[in-house]
């Protein structure tokens, strides 16, 4: 390990000990996510399924 090495080494310890507090504060600013409405993903899914034989029917002649 060379003096460059070291340094680098040095700073991005020192670096993530200040960044690791920065980061917990801007993450308490976040807002919570929303549920997930896994009932509406599922007839998305089945709509866009239907779909997509749709057009494969009329594009290919099915």
């Amino acid at each position: 390990m060379n003096g460059l090495q070291f340094l680098v080494l040095v700073a991005s310890i020192f670096g993530a000990a200040t960044m690791i507090p920065a980061s917990m504060r801007h993450d308490r600013l976040l807002e919570e996510p929303e549920d997930i409405d896994y009932d509406m993903l599922d007839a998305e899914r089945d709509t866009r399924a239907a779909d997509d034989a749709d057009a494969a029917r009329k594009e290919y002649g099915f």
